[in-house]
């Protein structure tokens, strides 16, 4: 901690014990106020790894019932680019046959 943020520490904390009992009263009405209301129910606190856990049960279903040879897409993409040179010369001459 570097002098100007000890100096800034001990100014503030002696303006915390300077402060009047109707300010320090509010203040405290504020944090009650503020720890009441940041209490969630269980079921909000729940909702999150119950959503996670139903999304990668849906994940794991699709992935066990998907059908095909779980490879099988990328052979495909690689037989896609071997062929790029054909579709290539295709859309030149489609484009060309057709003006």
């Amino acid at each position: 901690m570097d002098k100007l943020e000890h100096n800034l520490r001990q100014q503030l904390r002696a303006a915390e014990s300077q402060l009047d009992d109707n300010t320090a009263r509010r203040l405290r009405q504020a944090r009650s106020t503020a720890l009441a209301s940041s209490r969630r129910p269980l079921l909000s606190r729940l909702m999150v790894p119950a959503l996670g856990m139903a999304t990668a049960s849906v994940v794991a279903l699709v992935l066990v019932l998907s059908p095909g040879e779980p490879g099988q897409d990328i052979l495909d993409n690689a037989s896609f680019y071997q062929d790029l040179d054909f579709y290539n010369w295709l859309a030149e001459n489609d484009a060309t046959w057709k003006s």
